[in-house]
């Protein structure tokens, strides 16, 4: 319990997401990012997690698909974020075929820490 609850400082993974940031704060890739054409709407998940940022990761398909629809792709871009240390490169090319990495500018990566 008490490492669940990081020393019983949280409730929730959301709460304990929220306070690892705050005490470890993270460089964002912004180059991947950068793009003066171009919107980027982030997300962040964890590549492990089945639930809430699969669902996040599907939400993301279908604003991919409403972007390509609309022929938006050359003015928003979707950016995916890991903050979880634990996410390797592989887990994360794993994470992206199923959460529509393609052409409407749709990118994964992970913060550095």
């Amino acid at each position: 319990m008490w490492h669940a609850t990081m020393g019983f400082r949280v409730v929730s993974t959301e709460d304990g997401r929220r306070l690892t940031i705050a005490e470890q704060p993270r460089t964002l890739p912004l180059p991947a990012a950068r793009d003066a054409a171009r919107v980027t709407l982030a997300t962040f998940f964890y590549a492990r997690c089945n639930a809430v940022c699969s669902a996040v990761g599907s939400e993301f398909q279908q604003l991919q698909s409403a972007i390509l629809a609309r022929g938006l792709q050359d003015r928003v871009r979707l950016l995916s974020i890991s903050f979880d240390p634990r996410d390797t490169a592989s887990e994360l090319a794993h994470y992206a075929p199923a959460h529509a990495r393609g052409p409407a500018g749709v990118g994964h990566g992970r913060g550095a820490g």
